[in-house]
Order: C-alpha cells, then structure tokens, then sequence
C-alpha cells in the first residue's frame, strides 16, 4: 500500500517524508516531553512548524492539546476517517483516558511513520512518558498479532495481560488522521 517511497539504491525517494521518519525515529525508546501531544510538538518544531503554529490552537474550551489539534485540523477541513494516511500524517485517538469514557474527546496523538501491504499502520507516539512505536489495523480489528506481528497495539491498559480484552487495541480508539497538506507531507 503506502510506504515510503524507496529510489534503486534503497533511499527514500521524498525527501520530506525521510526527514519526518528520520526525525521520529530519533526520538524512540527517549523520554520526549510530557506526553504524546508534547512529543508531536517537539517533532513540529523540529520539523519548522510542518503541522501547525501554537498560535493557532484553541484551548479556550479547557480542552486538552491534542483535542485543539484535532479541532484545528477539521476546522481546516484535514481529518480523514475513511482513506489510509500518509506517512508523516497525525493519528488520533479518543477516549484513552478513564475521564472522557462518557464524552467522547480526542485524548492521544501520534506521527505515522508507516503503512504496511497489510494496511498496519504503524505510528510513533508517547505513550506513558516514552515515545514508542505502535499500529493499528482497521482491517483487522479485533486482533493483536498475526503469526508474530503486531497489527494493533494496546492503547490502553488492560485489566489482565493472562486474559487480554481486544477492547483495549488501538483499533478501537482510533478517531482519524490529519492530513498534512501538499504531496510532500508540508504544511502549505
């Protein structure tokens, strides 16, 4: 499907989308900021303001960062549900916290850094104070592993690890992608 696009000798043929991966990569298994919209906001200045300008979002509500980045990028018209992302684009979940379980809120963001054949999207997020790696299949929900690969990452923590709940995969809280703007993965 959609990987990163590799010219004869192997290298990433889009510039951009090998300095966004290069610059996401760099940070895993760090601890990046306070948390996952800390650690998409590090990546954005890093990257020159690629997603948006602090500026820009809204916190007036009291809501939680990454809600005002959702909020910003469908007011702009960059969330998709129904296509797969890019790699480079934001990931959203909602409701990963025990707080929003009876209003649904935008609660955890990620990075794409990429997209399997299998339609495994794998993202870069902090998740617990550490940026990490994680995917999320939509086409195949329910399931954590196929033959030894992780297709849906636990997003939140379930009550065993004897007795997993699939309700805790991130398949089932995720809420879309932000589209970045451009071919290239760029803000216009």
């Amino acid at each position: 499907m959609k990987i990163p696009s590799l010219d004869n000798n192997g290298n990433f043929s889009n510039q951009n989308e090998a300095k966004i991966v290069n610059t996401i990569n760099s940070h895993i298994n760090k601890n990046m900021g306070k948390d996952c919209s800390d650690f998409v906001s590090i990546v954005n200045q890093e990257l020159n303001n690629i997603y948006f300008d602090e500026k820009e979002l809204d916190f007036s509500k009291g809501i939680g960062k990454s809600q005002a980045i959702y909020n910003l990028y469908e007011k702009q018209g960059k969330i998709s549900t129904k296509e797969l992302p890019n790699i480079g684009d934001l990931i959203f979940f909602k409701d990963t916290v025990k707080s929003t379980k009876t209003t649904s809120k935008i609660t955890h963001i990620g990075i794409v850094q990429n997209i399997s054949n299998d339609n495994t999207i794998t993202f870069i997020h902090n998740l617990n104070g550490k940026v990490t790696i994680g995917y999320v299949n939509m086409k195949n929900m329910d399931i954590h592993n196929i033959d030894g690969k992780t297709v849906n990452s636990f997003i939140v923590r379930c009550p065993t690890k004897n007795n997993p709940n699939y309700k805790c995969l991130s398949s089932k809280f995720l809420a879309g992608y932000g589209k970045v703007n451009g071919k290239e993965g760029f803000r216009e």
